[in-house]
């Protein structure tokens, strides 16, 4: 790993040509958990949540405040006060309310008692969303293991596919040199020149097309890893044989319906979805909440001197109309809670569903894994065969044609029963638990 890492390096400093990344298909499934564009959206998705989450909480927690303020008042009212202390004489006195220079300080501490269990029921709400949107990043890191999975072996299926291709064009270009030897020589017929030239015009394109298709696979997988789209990589994966089991549908279905994330978020939305209506219940309740509160002012009142002070209380607040908001907002978390149900039972459905379909796939795969590999067998002894015998002169020319679209085809078929198998198999994984967390 060290290595590749070096060469890399090396690669995009001196853009040295020739150098591909190489990866097998674990290393393919960590990078692209790792860089795939949805992975990214579901990582943002959970932050949210649990952003949501400490919101809600901070709804139960006191709350402490601070604020402080100056101001001043350029005419301070005032009284004067004249008292009698004989015929000609008297005390007069001026009595200012208040000063100019106005300074306060406040620390309050406010704090809900009791509101029926709303903070409560907000708290369960979210937090239960906030267990969604981690069952959410579980099953989105499934889709895009199995989305690499499906790439990485759509890749080495066109490499082969390609091989094939291009091998089975060598083989009819040489064989269309022994048929124009013949013709020289007199033993073939220009008819079977010709109709050993359109074999061979006929597999350019096939060659083409299987180039195209490997350029197509290769830029999936990049996008499915998240690397850019001009990077050149290579996989190291390739399509062969292994024991396929058919798994017990029932015993699937089972661990699927317990295990599969998407069932599992469906299922904790519902429980948010209950506890948000238990809330919305309790909009139009009365609610008490205390407050506490200390005090550092200048004046204070009529006291011109810095004076410490503190105060608390109690407030009730009883709702008595409030519009019909409350209704609404409870009509509006009971459908949530309908559409959150649902979901999970059309989730089930489409489980049972989907599975049943892979393992019904899985075994005609295993079947035509085995047909396929039978036709191969018996293609490239017919082929042998042929060949041998045109060059003796006891088959013809569109025999040897024959046998050589048979291998191609037979060939192709096998390698697409071996990648359909690695789909499936894949499907049936994805569907039955998180198989991508394992790489």
């Amino acid at each position: 790993m060290i290595r590749k890492t070096f060469i890399l390096l090396l690669a995009s400093v001196f853009c040295l040509p020739g150098l591909s990344a190489i990866y097998t298909l674990d290393e393919a499934i960590a990078l692209g958990l790792k860089n795939n564009t949805k992975m990214l959206a579901f990582k943002a998705a959970k932050k949210n949540s649990e952003g949501r989450n400490s919101e809600a909480i901070s709804g139960a927690l006191p709350k402490l405040s601070f604020n402080g303020g100056y101001n001043y008042i350029s005419s301070v009212p005032s009284m004067s006060i004249s008292i009698p202390t004989g015929p000609l004489t008297s005390i007069d006195k001026t009595i200012v309310a208040g000063a100019g220079d106005n300074w306060a300080f406040k620390a309050q501490l406010t704090q809900e008692i009791f509101d029926w269990g709303r903070m409560f029921d907000n708290i369960s709400s979210s937090e239960a969303a906030d267990n969604a949107a981690a069952k959410d990043l579980d099953a989105g890191a499934c889709s895009v293991a199995y989305a690499v999975k499906q790439a990485y072996y759509s890749v080495v299926f066109g490499k082969d596919a390609l091989v094939v291709a291009e091998e089975s064009l060598k083989v009819s270009s040489q064989h269309l040199s022994d048929a124009e030897q013949k013709y020289k020589e007199g033993a073939y017929s220009s008819f079977e020149v010709l109709r050993s030239r359109v074999q061979v015009s006929n597999l350019r394109p096939a060659v083409s097309k299987a180039k195209n298709y490997l350029e197509i696979s290769k830029l999936n997988l990049k996008i499915a890893l998240g690397l850019a789209y001009n990077d050149d990589i290579e996989v190291s994966g390739k399509l062969a044989e292994h024991q396929i089991s058919i798994p017990d549908y029932n015993e699937k279905l089972k661990k699927a319906l317990a295990a599969r994330p998407e069932l599992l978020a469906a299922r904790l939305r519902t429980e948010s979805a209950f506890s948000a209506l238990e809330s919305a219940n309790s909009l139009d309740k009365p609610v008490l909440s205390g407050f506490a509160s200390y005090n550092y002012q200048n004046p204070y009142f009529v006291q011109l001197s810095w004076t410490q002070s503190w105060n608390a209380g109690l407030n009730l607040n009883i709702p008595i109309f409030d519009g019909n908001f409350t209704a609404a907002k409870v009509r509006q978390a009971e459908a949530s809670l309908a559409a959150a149900a649902v979901s999970v039972k059309m989730l089930e459905d489409s489980t049972a569903s989907e599975l049943k379909q892979l393992i019904l796939s899985l075994s005609e795969a295993k079947e035509r894994i085995a047909a396929q590999k039978d036709a191969v067998s018996q293609a490239e002894e017919y082929h042998k065969i042929a060949q041998v015998g045109f060059k003796s002169g006891t088959m013809t020319n569109l025999e040897v044609i024959d046998a050589e679209l048979s291998l191609m085809n037979a060939r192709i078929g096998y390698l697409q029963a071996l990648y359909d198998r690695e789909v499936i198999e894949s499907g049936i994984e994805k569907l039955a638990g998180p198989f991508a967390l394992r790489g």
